[in-house]
């Protein structure tokens, strides 16, 4: 098994791990992680849970996520009332 061959199956629609491992059942796990390792650096997962299957794209993967709203509320400050 190579990478190529794996990587036109990931190609051809968004795949599992699960999938991946069922397509190579047969094939010992050294050469499945090895030709799996040699794609991950170009693969990302979409975002449609619970199995979120990996894939190929022409963009960028990382998302920046969008920071968090600055709270300053301390339980043992609270802010005063104002009336």
């Amino acid at each position: 098994m190579q990478a190529a061959d794996m990587e036109a199956f990931i190609q051809e629609q968004p795949r599992t791990w699960k999938e991946i491992t069922a397509r190579y059942l047969a094939q010992p796990y050294p050469l499945v992680y090895r030709a799996f390792g040699r794609l991950r650096p170009r693969l990302g997962r979409t975002n449609s849970g619970p199995w979120y299957p990996y894939t190929f794209s022409s963009h960028e993967f990382d998302a920046v996520p969008e920071p968090a709203p600055q709270d300053n509320f301390d339980p043992k400050h609270p802010k005063p009332q104002l009336t």
